[in-house]
């Protein structure tokens, strides 16, 4: 498996970046990408910093918990990201994740019972990512 990026140019002088996990197989002998799914954008600035790398980071982790990957896979996509996007610290992690989570929580406009039974998915996955990122 490999990240394949895509990008374009925006009209404030940025560049937006797309990120996806693909595989390559061969298919009648001949190689093929297929998608397996789409990670998370990020913007980096004509100064070539990263815009709002906190919330890239949240976002790839929802994606991979949508897609059900395996926590290697995960593991391993963590890494290959890392390569280009600064992964956050530990600390950093632990803040994002109860910032956007609150947020998604407040904004979410479910029954109260479907809120709670989706919050313990989350802690749940927390949970899981935890070993991941240590």
């Amino acid at each position: 498996m490999f990240i394949k990026w895509r990008h374009e140019e925006t009209r404030e002088g940025t560049t937006r970046w797309y990120a996806y996990l693909a595989e390559s197989k061969r298919i009648n002998g001949k190689p093929r990408q297929k998608v397996i799914t789409y990670l998370a954008s990020i913007e980096q600035g004509e100064d070539g910093r990263w815009i709002k790398r906190d919330t890239f980071w949240y976002s790839i982790l929802c994606s991979m918990m949508h897609a059900g990957l395996h926590p290697k896979v995960c593991r391993d996509t963590l890494s290959l990201l890392g390569k280009r996007v600064s992964k956050p610290s530990y600390d950093e992690w632990d803040v994002l994740w109860h910032k956007e989570h609150d947020s998604w929580r407040k904004n979410h406009r479910w029954e109260k019972e479907k809120v709670n039974l989706r919050s313990v998915a989350l802690e749940r996955y927390q949970e899981y990512f935890e070993d991941i990122l240590l």
